[in-house]
């Protein structure tokens, strides 16, 4: 991905005041989301193109689960809300969705 940001921790952290403590933990969770949601393209481009053919895996989630080493139920959760918000259609297709009234 073309925006690659790494927060490095202060030398000192122990000297870090309440509001530097705060900033830190906000911008690393920014950070957090950011990875989470390029990981949840990825996945999505895994189910469509099927897990069986690229890992040998019966389920995009039960390859996740492995890999991340999270519980089956966590990657569940994890690729059902990445499909039911993905753009991209099930079958692969990157066609947008037709506006109201727009004909075949």
């Amino acid at each position: 991905m073309s925006s690659q940001r790494i927060l490095e921790p202060p030398q000192e952290l122990w000297r870090a005041g309440a509001r530097e403590l705060a900033h830190g933990v906000v911008e690393r969770l920014s950070v957090a989301r950011q990875a989470l949601a390029e990981i949840g393209h990825y996945l999505v481009e895994i189910e469509s193109r099927g897990p069986m053919e690229l890992y040998g895996h019966g389920s995009t989630a039960g390859w996740y689960a492995e890999t991340a080493r999270i519980t089956p139920k966590e990657a569940r959760k994890t690729t059902e809300t990445q499909e039911s918000t993905s753009t991209r259609g099930r079958g692969g297709s990157n066609k947008p969705a037709r506006s109201p009234g727009e004909r075949y």
